[in-house]
């Protein structure tokens, strides 16, 4: 009775001698046993080949879906050159550059005066008379058109990618007679517009000028100021709506040929109007009302307006017999003040006002430019008119107002300024117009051909002549078109807005594309090089998607 109450587990340990009937139920139940797990073992197999072969089936599904079914980002192929024409037209000084539609390439914006546009557009849509004055949006890509507006019967100035509402960016425009209108840059919807209260014999000071937040709404604010009877008067407007939240008043300025915003080391806005022999800095917090805890002085010109005039409200920046142009320097903060007389040119720190360095110049004609002659060192491009139809192209070290390359050239009425692009490298191609004395063509007046002209401070022993045209050049620009690639120049090019209407032309030129077909001007007698090899650098040169801001 005892053998027949044994585990069947335990039966295998039994004597295999032992063979009684008990020992046979034992193997009985073993092999059930054995049974039921293999049973158990071959279903969880079953199951679990039947998981894989559903999830790889799915896998599939999802891979066929994204490859075949569901489309791809496309991305924008851009053309090398393209050229856009508008007739009956003419066009303003403006042209300026944004991805407006997304597509990770620049896109170009520039205003033309015209009845009509490509997309059937007339000014009568806006209630304006015939012709006004449109703004146009065009694909980098291509030169198709985005989007086109009339703006004004005509136009005064335009500030661009300026902060507005919901951090849209923005154009605001001053249009005749006095109102200022507001658009969203990326669609040209009408954000805002009012009617700006001028006098008869005011006179509106370029440029519009980007304030700091001056009521606490989250969002930047736009002054625009003008003269008249020795006094400048400014209206503060809000970015978000464009309605007048403050106003400037400047007394006793009885000329004024520019004016700038400056910020210092600690964070106070300093406006900067040049009077022609005199530059002044006034404190924003001074002369801005309603007052703004907001603004507030810098304690270093604070101490140099005391030290001045006790009973003055202004701080004496830079005096010369006749100062042309003052502007900042990019690169460092605060900017550097670079100020244009008739005989010097010359850096302030922008912090304590001191002379950083000056260089003689005669007549410094076009606005400079900033590039990267040195790595990673910011240099100044000045035109300086030394003789008639005589220039020098200059390029000035920012840090020790060393000339490092200069290059005397035939200067043409209506030359645009110099262009710069950057390069990974850390340095700049520098852009020029003008005419190499060499290269002169008889059979063309002087006065009538501009040629294109480009120099790598690598091989700055020589020179590539680019492109060569009759046509009014009203803006050019050197730009980085896609990051990393497609550099490219600009030219818009017709009458202007002010002269009977005509032809205008709105073109893209792919750099690498012209240097091709360019032609090799060599500097010195530096025969180490062969013009293909001169071509090779700049073939072989990598663009870089920084850029020095400008003023």
């Amino acid at each position: 009775m005892e053998g027949k109450n044994e585990d069947p587990e335990i039966c295998p340990l039994k004597n295999e001698e032992e063979k009684g009937p008990d020992n046979s139920q034992c193997i009985s139940g073993q092999k059930d046993i054995g049974h039921r797990i293999q049973s158990k073992i071959s279903h969880l197999s079953s199951w679990r080949t039947a998981a894989f072969f559903i999830t790889l089936f799915l896998c599939l599904v999802v891979v066929f879906a994204f490859s075949f079914i569901l489309p791809c980002p496309v991305r924008a192929v851009s053309v090398r050159t393209w050229t856009r024409t508008f007739h009956n037209a003419g066009t303003y000084s403006f042209l300026t550059a944004s991805d407006i539609n997304k597509d990770k390439v620049v896109d170009l914006l520039f205003a033309l005066k015209g009845s009509n546009s490509s997309l059937n557009v007339s000014c009568s849509d806006e209630g304006l008379p015939s012709p006004c004055g449109f703004l146009i949006a065009l694909s980098g890509t291509n030169g198709s058109t985005l989007w086109e507006r009339p703006v004004g019967k005509d136009i005064l100035l335009i500030k661009c990618k300026l902060q507005m509402h919901d951090k849209t960016s923005g154009c605001v425009v001053l249009e005749k007679p006095n109102i200022i209108t507001a658009f969203d840059l990326d669609t040209g919807h009408l954000l805002w517009n009012h009617t700006i209260n001028l006098g008869s014999n005011a006179t509106v000071l370029n440029p519009i000028v980007q304030l700091p937040d001056m009521n606490g709404d989250g969002v930047d604010d736009i002054l625009l100021a003008f003269t008249e009877d020795s006094t400048i008067n400014g209206a503060a407007l809000s970015g978000r709506d464009g309605n007048q939240i403050g106003q400037v008043v400047i007394h006793n300025v009885p000329t004024v040929t520019g004016f700038l915003l400056h910020k210092t080391n600690t964070g106070s806005h300093y406006l900067l109007v040049n009077t022609g022999k005199l530059v002044y800095g006034f404190a924003l917090k001074d002369v801005y009302r309603p007052e703004t805890a907001s603004l507030k002085q810098d304690s270093e010109w604070l101490k140099k307006k005391t030290a001045s005039n006790s009973t003055s409200d202004y701080v004496l920046v830079y005096s010369s017999s006749d100062v042309r142009n003052v502007l900042t320097v990019p690169g460092q903060s605060p900017r550097n003040i670079l100020a244009l007389s008739s005989s010097w040119t010359e850096l302030l720190n922008g912090q304590n006002l001191r002379s950083l360095w000056k260089t003689n110049t005669s007549h410094v004609f076009n606005k400079p430019t900033f590039g990267m002659f040195k790595k990673d060192q910011v240099s100044v491009v000045i035109e300086d008119e030394y003789a008639a139809q005589s220039k020098k192209v200059l390029i000035i070290d920012s840090n020790s107002g060393n000339i490092m390359w200069e290059q005397d050239v035939i200067s043409k009425p209506g030359s645009p300024q110099p262009a710069t692009i950057s390069t990974v490298d850390h340095h700049s191609v520098f852009l020029f117009w003008g005419e190499i004395q060499s290269q002169s063509n008889v059979t063309v007046p002087y006065d009538e051909k501009h040629y294109l002209f480009a120099m790598h401070p690598k091989n700055f022993r020589f020179l590539l002549q680019l492109n060569n045209g009759t046509s009014n050049i009203m803006a050019f620009d050197a730009l980085l078109f896609e990051r990393g690639r497609h550099a490219c120049y600009v030219l818009l090019t017709g009458p202007s807005a002010e002269e009977e209407l005509g032809t205008v032309s709105i073109s893209k030129r792919k750099l690498k594309e012209d240097v091709v077909y360019s032609n090799v001007i060599r500097l010195s007698d530096d025969a180490s090089s062969s013009d293909e090899d001169v071509k090779q650098l700049f073939l072989n040169l990598r663009f870089s998607s920084e850029t020095l801001s400008k003023n």
